[in-house]
This record gives structure tokens, sequence and C-alpha cells, in this order.
């Protein structure tokens, strides 16, 4: 195989774990925009990577992913627009940017002495974030892509060497 080859799978497999072990290890969080409710500084599919905080530092103005008090309902990133009884467990209003009042649900008690704020976002990958977390997907890169790169490796390893004339 050719050196660019085993480059990009080395930064394929690079990324891939990135988005598996920092999450596991609590050093961030990857969502998926679903909405244009916080347009313009973020579109459907777009990705925001969340970093943990404490819940007693969260300020007005920040932009935080949390899950809204309303079953079935998906994790919202919204702004706060309010915080009252700061502490360990604040009360918060949130409204996305683009929405012309505040979410439906009211004011929110966080539980978790952690919460989530954006520090980072990257234009139109959650699509393909939410593609790849698709059961066939997962099927396919879980089980497919490992032998097919098995079955490269060992065809390189047993091809017949040329030989050297002498």
């Amino acid at each position: 195989m050719s050196a660019a080859t085993w480059v990009s799978l080395a930064l394929a497999l690079g990324a891939l774990l990135a988005l598996q072990l920092g999450p596991r290890l609590g050093l961030y969080r990857v969502n998926v925009v679903l909405s244009s409710s916080m347009k313009p500084h973020w579109q459907a599919g777009d990705l925001v990577i969340t970093t943990p905080h404490r819940s007693q530092d969260l300020r007005v103005g920040q932009v935080i992913t949390y899950n809204p008090p309303i079953e079935g309902k998906p994790s919202v990133t919204h702004r706060i627009m309010n915080l009252t009884d700061p502490g360990d467990h604040p009360v918060i209003t949130t409204k996305g940017d683009a929405n012309p009042t505040t979410d439906p649900w009211g004011p929110v008690r966080l539980d978790a002495s952690t919460a989530w704020v954006v520090s980072r976002s990257v234009p139109k990958l959650g699509w393909a974030l939410a593609f790849l977390q698709q059961r066939a997907v997962a099927i396919v890169t879980v089980l497919v892509v490992p032998f097919a790169l098995l079955a490269m490796v060992l065809m390189q390893i047993w091809r017949p060497q040329p030989r050297v004339s002498r």
C-alpha cells in the first residue's frame, strides 16, 4: 500500500478514536444541531462540541446543551436568557437565538453539578455523524471495514514477491 493510503487510514482511525474516546472520558460531547433555532450561529446539521463546566459557574449568554423536561424530547442547545437560584443546581431559562420567545417548557433546574457549554462547532459535519450513528452503518463500520482492512494487509503480506534476476 502507498504512503498516502496509510496516512489516510491513520487519519480516519484517529478521527474515529477521537469521536469515541473523548466523550467516553468525559472530556467533551459531540451533538448534532437538529433545527435552525440557533441561526445565524448554527444551522441544522452542524456539529457542536460541548465541554463540561461547573453548573455554579454558568452565566447568562452562554450556550449550553441540556435535556428539557419533556419526555422523549432530544437534547437542546440554546442560550441561557435568565439564571436564578445560582449554585450547584441553578434554574435556567433558555431560548434559541432565532426563536421569538423563550423555550415553552419555562425555567428548568439543572440536576447535575456539571453543565455542557458549547465551545466549538463544525458546519455540516453533524449530518455525517448522524449517518454514521445509524444501526446499519454502525454494523458495516464495526464488522465489514475491519475485516476489509485485515484482508488488504494480509494480501500485501502474502503477495508473491517478484523474482530478482542475477
